[in-house]
């Protein structure tokens, strides 16, 4: 009986690692789940994709250096260009993630839809700030001090936050291969 022990401890222990090795084997053999579908049109899926995310990473990176390097130049035309080419740029992106995603851009899960929520804020005071507070001037007849509004330009550094954003929604596995390693 001594001896017949540790035979059946192990015995029981390669069964319990057998059920979890077929467990696991069934997981891997299971159909993998189709990502949902978008309600928006099937012409709009590339706003989905890695380079389109790419593009828009880039244009949020080079917007903040400028802003960083050059700072506040409102009264420059070439600053003023700039701006409007950039808002412009996040405008139409905008207008693309919410004809593509519909009421899923603004309505799911708290993780995804709060930094599109953030976005939102991002071009609204933007498009204030650089369209709608000059048309109005300094009026001291308005209902609004135009000069508290300036607040908005801090949602500008916030632009940082979309850089983040795709930083931790990044596929980051190839790190982890050998030929990366190399370094």
């Amino acid at each position: 009986e001594n001896r017949c022990r540790p035979v059946r401890s192990q015995l029981k222990q390669l069964q319990l690692q057998r059920q979890d090795l077929e467990r696991e084997l069934e997981i891997a053999m299971a159909p993998l789940e189709q990502a949902p579908k978008m309600p928006g049109p099937d012409c709009l899926s590339w706003v989905n994709s890695n380079w389109f995310t790419s593009i828009c990473n880039v244009v949020v990176a080079v917007n903040l250096v400028v802003m960083f390097k050059f700072g506040e130049c409102d009264d420059q035309l070439p600053c003023l260009v700039f701006d409007n080419a950039v808002l412009v740029w996040y405008l139409v992106e905008q207008f693309l993630n919410i004809s593509y995603y519909q009421k899923m851009y603004f309505i799911g899960d708290w993780k995804v839809v709060i930094w599109n929520w953030l976005d939102c804020a991002i071009v609204v005071s933007g498009l204030m700030e650089s369209w709608l507070l000059p048309c109005l001037g300094n009026d001291s007849s308005l209902p609004v001090n135009i000069t508290s509004l300036r607040f908005l330009r801090i949602f500008r550094v916030l632009r940082f936050l979309r850089l983040l954003k795709a930083f931790l929604n990044s596929d980051m596995a190839w790190c982890e291969s050998p030929k990366f390693e190399l370094f």
